[in-house]
């Protein structure tokens, strides 16, 4: 059937047809036909006059070097194949001339050499160094391997599924054992048969390696190609190259870089450079240079224009955004701080466009949020006061920071709100929120008035005990906080008590009236000079048995046990069903303390639920104490 065979195409519908049956056999499955390899082998027919006039072709096309022949060269040679990457760009660098005028030397057959004459080299090593055209003949060497090791496969894996199935009762006995050992010997005997099968085949066809070799052609004429587009000469054909770098199409892109390095061209204008070094930073090992240039790139760009409506988005598209991770500069950061520097409505529109943005990321809103503090400009401060409410803890936090040195005069009505929006913030959910609201809140002496109704009024204990806190320093004392604090003593929060006492200490605002001085030793958890105030003290202390907070509990009914109490010891006794294991067991050392043997009965009673057994003891102690006494 030889004298059927079609004669191969010339010119570049020739080329066309070559690239396109390459294309068909990367893609044909061997179960689809009788004899699969037949495919392969009628492709190999033409393969060598194919390959002469694709030679021909891309020489011709390399000559006229104009801007649709070089496109006519990048698109055939995207879709023929080349050597893996440490290997292909081993034979570029063959090249005796950097600039592409020098001889392209046969280094393919060189390279490939040594491991296609060499029948030890194994099939796994061969599609690792020699890339496509090893993989596509080696599937078709393993749809004839299935072929003719069937049997012996089937037999390998019956023995496996039995080896597996009498693993499992070997330990039962000897006679498992000795059926266990010689299923696995006869399991080792089929693996070596079939081993020697597939080994046998391998040896019997030698052919498949030369299959390999004959497809390699198509890696020759790769660089064929490549060394037209090395030697264009003409303005046209290498503004063509050069445009391939903003291609869409990622083996154009890098097909185009691989050729204008080997040139050694270097970009003129903004544009050239942004496509020149986006390509490289797609590339791992030149990526960390690329970034830094493209860096360099926004601070010597001066139009505003072209940061935002070209660089900017660039980046975007490229995945430039986020390389902290990786190490490398921030760009979006560097660009908008340099944005930011050169100024004017363009700028100020961008970085408004930053904080309204519902995708822009938080590490980029808060590079803006610093960079909006330094311009303090009236719609800034509008902008920090939206960015409070921002999702993302770090907008808000960055927000309320800057807020503590942003400029605005008590007349303007923005002055309001940046008081009302950092009082607010002393309700966030984040403690790191709500303390940089406290420190920026501290620098507004007018803020006075909206803390001491915080303190006072606000629902939430957090925003109390944050309102507090707040008066701690630099706020001057005045009568108003001073009273406040001073309410804010007997509040139902312990924290907030805490830091209302706190914040009158840290004034010298210390109370002297025996009522408030007995809240101030109490909010302090001061137990032993609260211990000196005497029985003025009792009607506190008792009420404090009460408190949410342990520990506050826990003081009190040591202190009343110390004090022998004897009217506090009915409200000590409620405490024997506390939640706290300690503050039961301390309420009980604390009635035997006290000595009123009317306690010994609900001493009892709490014996006889209590489950732990230091309680427990203490408890017993406790009830031999009072009916001694």
């Amino acid at each position: 059937m030889f004298f059927l065979r079609k004669k191969p195409k010339d010119g570049r519908a020739g080329v066309d047809a070559l690239i396109a049956g390459w294309e068909k056999l990367q893609n044909f499955d061997p179960r689809e036909r009788r004899d699969p390899t037949g495919r392969l082998s009628d492709f190999l027919g033409t393969l060598e006059p194919a390959i002469e006039n694709g030679r021909q072709q891309f020489a011709e096309a390399g000559g006229q070097a104009t801007s649709s022949s070089v496109n006519y060269l990048l698109d055939a040679l995207c879709r023929l194949p080349s050597l893996p990457a440490e290997r292909g760009r081993g034979v570029k660098d063959s090249r005796t001339q950097v600039s592409g005028t020098g001889p392209l030397e046969s280094s393919i057959p060189g390279i490939l050499a040594a491991v296609l004459d060499d029948p030890q080299t194994s099939w796994e090593k061969l599609e690792s160094d020699v890339g496509v055209a090893a993989k596509v003949v080696n599937r078709f060497r393993v749809h004839e391997l299935h072929a003719v090791s069937g049997p012996g496969r089937e037999q390998v894996d019956r023995l496996r599924e039995r080896t597996k199935e009498m693993g499992r009762w070997a330990g039962r006995g000897d006679r498992f054992e000795g059926e266990y050992a010689q299923a696995l010997h006869e399991l080792e005997d089929a693996v070596t048969e079939l081993n020697g099968t597939l080994d046998e085949y391998d040896r019997s066809h030698p052919e498949y390696r030369d299959y390999v070799r004959r497809l390699a052609g198509l890696y020759e004429l790769h660089e064929v190609g490549f060394k037209a587009l090395l030697e264009v000469k003409p303005s046209e054909g290498l503004a063509a190259i050069v445009e391939a770098l903003h291609s869409s199409e990622p083996e154009r892109s890098q097909l185009a870089l691989d050729v204008l390095l080997r040139r050694g061209w270097q970009p003129g204008t903004i544009e050239e450079k942004l496509d020149w070094y986006c390509a490289q930073a797609r590339r791992p090992e030149l990526r960390s240079k690329a970034v830094s240039e493209l860096a360099g790139l926004v601070g010597q760009t001066t139009d505003p224009a072209m940061l935002v409506e070209t660089i900017e988005p660039r980046f975007a598209r490229e995945g430039l955004t986020d390389l902290q991770d990786e190490g490398l500069p921030d760009l979006r950061a560097g660009l908008v701080e340099h944005l930011a520097a050169l100024g004017g409505d363009r700028a100020a529109e961008r970085l408004a466009a930053v904080m309204e943005s519902h995708t822009e990321s938080p590490g980029l809103k808060v590079t803006v949020i610093r960079l909006l503090a330094r311009a303090n400009a009236p719609r800034t401060v509008g902008l920090l006061v939206d960015a409070m409410s921002s999702l993302e803890t770090e907008v808000r936090l960055a927000a309320t920071e800057v807020l503590a040195d942003v400029h605005v005069e008590t007349s303007d009505p923005m002055h309001e709100a940046v008081l009302e929006r950092l009082v607010f913030a002393l309700r966030d959910g984040e403690p790191v929120v709500r303390d940089a609201a406290v420190e920026s809140l501290r620098k507004h002496p007018d803020a006075v008035e909206h803390l001491v109704r915080t303190l006072l009024e606000d629902r939430n204990p957090a925003a109390r005990e944050s309102a507090a806190r707040t008066f701690t320093s630099g706020l001057s004392p005045d009568p108003v906080s001073t009273a406040g604090l001073t309410r804010a003593l007997a509040d139902e929060d312990a924290a907030v008590r805490l830091a209302a006492a706190e914040a009158l200490a840290a004034q010298g605002r210390i109370p002297t009236e025996p009522e408030d001085r007995i809240r101030y030793l109490c909010a302090k958890q001061d137990w032993r000079a609260a211990r000196q105030a005497g029985p003025s003290a009792m009607a506190h202390l008792v009420s404090l048995l009460k408190d949410r907070d342990e520990n506050v509990r826990l003081g009190v009914v040591k202190l009343l046990g110390s004090l022998r109490a004897r009217d506090a010891a009915a409200d000590v006794s409620h405490l024997l069903s506390d939640t706290s294991q300690e503050v039961r067991q301390q309420a009980a050392v604390a009635l035997g303390a006290i000595g009123d043997e009317q306690q010994v009965g609900p001493l009892r009673a709490a014996l006889a639920k209590e489950g732990f057994e230091e309680v427990r003891r203490e408890i017993e102690s406790a009830i031999r104490r009072l009916e001694k006494a």
